[in-house]
């Protein structure tokens, strides 16, 4: 009787066991977030950050952007950026692409990146080119390791690395600095 009562729980069990597997087995599952695949996508994006003052500090133009979770990094495609620095013109920085990583205190700009500041009262036109730069748009401060060759009216300087301040227009060259000065006749 023992082994009766044995067998018979142990085929309920095996019956319950099966049961509950076939369920189990044709749940949903939830997906599980694929952190390589963009969370936003915005198009013709126009951004613009005032200071404490109110006054615009930055615009931030792209057609499209991408957010993608991990590392909480936006794709720009073709980002031009205008900083409005007190007392000078403003600056125009274009880039193929940029990533902006940790929200958006860094953009790494890449492909064919110029930064550009139109002649004013207290600067002469001057363009900077790159094929890199990393940009902090709080601190209106820039930098690369790659050659750069700035223009200005009768200057061309050539680099490898620069640092710049936006906000002062102080241009520190890192490395392998030459320059061709022109004298412009009177």
């Amino acid at each position: 009787m023992i082994k009766k009562i044995a067998l018979i729980l142990f085929a309920l069990g095996t019956i319950g066991f099966v049961i509950f597997w076939m369920q189990t087995k044709h749940l949903p599952t939830q997906p599980t977030p694929n952190l390589n695949k963009p969370d936003s996508v915005m198009t013709y994006v126009v951004s613009t950050q005032f200071d404490a003052q109110g006054q615009i500090h930055a615009t931030i133009k792209s057609p499209k952007i991408t957010h993608y979770e991990k590392n909480d990094r936006s794709h720009f495609e073709t980002p031009f950026i205008v900083l409005y620095p007190k007392n000078e013109p403003p600056w125009h920085i274009t880039a193929k692409e940029g990533n902006a990583l940790q929200g958006d205190k860094r953009i790494e700009l890449i492909g064919n990146v110029v930064i550009r500041q139109l002649s004013g009262p207290n600067s002469h036109q001057i363009i900077l080119k790159t094929s890199k730069m990393t940009f902090f748009p709080n601190r209106s401060f820039a930098s690369t390791d790659q050659p750069v060759t700035i223009t200005q009216p009768g200057n061309i300087v050539k680099s490898v690395g620069l640092t710049i301040d936006l906000n002062t227009g102080i241009i520190h060259l890192l490395s392998k600095a030459q320059g061709q000065y022109a004298i412009s006749p009177n």
